[in-house]
């Protein structure tokens, strides 16, 4: 990774040169690291994820962000639960200790729910009430992907609500089709230091795209639009 660059920007357009990094202030100094397409990515050294190679598949965009703390990831969660809408889905990868919670909190807290938010480890999904119901699922203990639809989890990502999955990777395989429709916004975290996550971020389907339109920095007029929309609301 090159060195740091100091802050230059208000965002982080989608198509930069990857390697890159900038500073975006409404990640609470997250910085938004490369934009491009993982097949660029392939050519840093290090090895591909199968949620990665995926993405290249299909030519997605995507970016990385850079948090230097629990705070920021909170942050990052918390502009994206500002701009959720009803049906969006959110799929969280990564190993323990990554992060994933760190950013179901942040989207909690900027769907403006109230009280503590913790991974539903043994009950696979939790419920809580804001601006828009939070579904908060975690699969880690879950067997095979079909078992989702067996449990009846299928009205979690048809409702009103805001879907966000740690642990997603369980609920895919291959050749079989995932409960959660192609449109979603996944984010992979891994573990860089005691305290710093790089959270590489890919989306399918319109409203993936908006969300990741966001985080790469399109966040000013995304919330001059959402104002706008709630004032124009009865």
């Amino acid at each position: 990774m090159p060195p740091i660059a100091p802050p230059a920007a208000h965002g982080c357009a989608s198509r930069q040169r990857l390697g890159k990094p900038l500073y975006n202030p409404q990640y609470g100094g997250a910085e938004c690291v490369a934009a491009g397409s993982f097949s660029s990515w392939e050519h840093v050294g290090r090895m591909v994820t199968p949620a990665e190679r995926h993405a290249t598949e299909h030519d997605a965009t995507a970016i990385e962000l850079r948090s230097q703390s629990v705070a920021e990831t909170h942050a990052v969660g918390q502009l994206l639960g500002e701009h959720a809408a009803p049906g969006d889905i959110v799929l969280l990868h990564g190993p323990l200790g990554s992060g994933k919670t760190a950013l179901a909190q942040g989207i909690a807290r900027g769907l403006g729910v109230a009280g503590t938010v913790n991974s539903p480890t043994f009950t696979i999904v939790k419920e809580y009430a804001g601006r828009l119901p939070l579904y908060h699922l975690d699969l880690y203990r879950l067997d095979d992907p079909e078992e989702l639809e067996t449990l009846g989890f299928a009205s979690y990502f048809e409702g009103d609500g805001v879907a966000v999955v740690e642990w997603a990777e369980r609920g895919e395989a291959p050749g079989v089709d995932p409960l959660w429709p192609r449109a979603w916004l996944r984010i992979a975290l891994s573990r860089v230091s005691a305290d710093e996550r790089l959270l590489r971020c890919t989306a399918a389907g319109a409203r993936g795209e908006t969300l990741l339109r966001v985080l790469a920095g399109g966040g000013a007029a995304e919330a001059e639009a959402l104002r706008r929309r709630r004032q124009s609301e009865p």
